[in-house]
């Protein structure tokens, strides 16, 4: 069975800031953030989570919803986009960020048993490289372009235990540092 839910299924029954025209004719338009809550209890099988917004957006997953997501893509091009995750997700794998680090920082807090991991656009500096380097489990990094701000990219022997698939698409980086025994 698989679940995929794209944020478009949850946006038809959110506002999308737009005031209808009166009879003076046009209405002013404003930005309004759109603010999506995962309660407990909803969406007990979702699995594969993708979103791409479009404009500023809040997402909150509350304690105890969404217990069975293992993948979670997160297309951000908006930096006021926030995420908010309360809770362990015992059971997400794979984490896909493009745009602002905050999102995937987020993530990394509540999430344990991480193996794959994509990122585009998060411009990470060498402390928060090293927060993602402590996660046990990654056996997949990809950093594509814009993910890694610093020109050389240093991973120490004790970093990614389990890493075993580095694909590095970044123009930045330079030179890579991999200490014996990371990819092996």
């Amino acid at each position: 069975m698989f679940h995929l839910l794209k944020m478009e299924q949850l946006l038809t029954q959110s506002t999308d800031g737009q005031v209808p025209p009166s009879a003076q004719g046009p209405a002013p338009q404003i930005k309004t953030e759109v603010k999506i809550t995962f309660k407990k209890g909803e969406f007990q099988q979702l699995k594969y989570f993708l979103f791409e917004d479009y404009k500023i957006v809040d997402i909150i997953i509350e304690n105890g919803a969404v217990p069975e997501l293992e993948r979670i893509i997160l297309l951000l091009t908006r930096k006021e986009s926030q995420l908010t995750v309360s809770g362990s997700r015992a059971k997400l794998k794979e984490i896909e960020v493009k745009g602002d680090k905050s999102i995937l920082l987020s993530l990394l807090k509540n999430a344990n048993k991480i193996e794959k991991v994509i990122l585009c656009d998060t411009s990470l500096n060498r402390d928060e490289a090293g927060r993602l380097a402590k996660k046990q489990n990654i056996c997949c990094l990809v950093l594509s372009e814009n993910s890694y701000e610093e020109s050389e990219l240093t991973f120490k022997k004790d970093e990614f235990p389990k890493l075993n698939l580095l694909t590095v698409r970044c123009s930045k980086i330079e030179k890579n540092h991999l200490q014996q025994g990371i990819c092996s």
